[in-house]
């Protein structure tokens, strides 16, 4: 039980970083770009993009794009390629690293998990994933036997060294 609320604690607290950057990312572009409520519209786009798992970025987007159109195109332009760049940054830099602190979940096993679970079960199941995923490698770390490996090639190099005589030997009394 304590695993468990330790992953899920985890998950919530990387959500919220994710949000706050996107949040901050996002008020940053309106403000430059002159979108009013700015705030607001930043605050929707953060809170929406992770707490709405894979699609939550553009269904966030599409209320701050509504009204940067409104102002000009040149506004929404600029605002689209903006969503469209922060989400890569998000996916491939942000996102893994912070899932990777807050639950000790490798980058490659959340994007799995993420990917099954919204398979699964939809949007409640990419939610859920990350947090049942963390779970299971906790619970599977915990109670498999571990095996150590060992890298010291040394053992094997004065193996041969100590055989290499042995076979010269061999080779000279089988040559006479």
């Amino acid at each position: 039980w304590e695993v468990a609320m330790d992953k899920t604690g985890g998950y919530l607290y990387s959500r919220m970083l994710l949000g706050f950057i996107s949040a901050v990312a996002t008020f940053i572009v309106l403000s430059v770009i002159g979108t009013p409520f700015a705030l607001p519209l930043a605050l929707w786009m953060g809170f929406i993009s992770q707490f709405i798992p894979v699609v939550g970025t553009y269904i966030a987007a599409s209320v701050p794009l509504l009204v940067a159109l409104l102002q000009s195109p040149t506004q929404a332009v600029i605002f689209l390629i903006f969503v469209v760049l922060y989400q890569q940054v998000e996916n491939y830099l942000l996102s893994p690293r912070i899932t990777a602190r807050t639950m000790q979940l490798h980058p490659a096993v959340a994007i799995a998990a993420a990917i099954a679970g919204a398979t699964i079960r939809g949007p409640i199941g990419a939610i859920l994933a990350l947090p049942i995923a963390a779970i299971l490698q906790a619970i599977i770390g915990t109670y498999l036997t571990k095996h150590e490996v060992i890298d010291d090639d040394s053992d094997l190099l004065a193996e041969e060294e100590q055989q290499k005589p042995k076979k010269d030997k061999q080779k000279s009394s089988q040559g006479a």
